[in-house]
């Protein structure tokens, strides 16, 4: 097995929007973050003693975070309703109700909060089943602006 790092071949930057209602501080309130999303990836080589090329590396990377993350707001469950094309979002905080209806288009629904462990955790999920089975684990690296990231992992069973 082989352990690949391709931090500065497979970098994709981004930017989201989330609120965290649950959390006292500002971040209650809806706000942005411009990501740097970086992948690691361990496998199996093949005869070239290549696990993947990272050309298509980067573009499942890419591929994923255009459909799933970049400029989406990431709401959990707990708060959106689909209704035809839109999300009605509905939660409340300490400084009162908060309510937005969106283009389904716009959003990311996603189970749990929408930290930067949970978002880190799902783009290597989402990233390993675009993959071929002899990649047996990805490691996303997900920024929150420039200093705060979290790591997420994902592996073949």
């Amino acid at each position: 097995m082989a352990i690949i790092g391709v931090d500065n071949v497979c970098t994709v930057d981004c930017c989201y929007v989330h609120f965290l209602a649950f959390y006292e501080g500002k971040c209650c309130s809806t706000h942005g973050h411009t990501s740097r999303v970086s992948v690691v990836i361990c496998g199996t080589p093949d005869k070239s003693g290549m696990v993947i090329d990272f050309v298509i590396l980067k573009k499942v990377l890419k591929n994923v975070l255009d459909e799933w993350l970049d400029h989406k707001l990431i709401v959990s469950s707990k708060y959106a309703k689909v209704k035809d094309e839109s999300v009605e979002i509905e939660y409340t905080t300490k400084v009162g109700r908060h309510y937005m209806l969106l283009p389904k288009s716009e959003v990311t629904i996603i189970e749990g909060e929408p930290l930067a462990e949970t978002l880190s955790n799902l783009v290597a999920e989402k990233v390993l089943q675009k993959l071929p089975r002899s990649v047996t684990s990805v490691f996303v690296t997900l920024t929150e602006g420039l200093d705060n990231y979290a790591v997420g992992k994902a592996s073949r069973s």
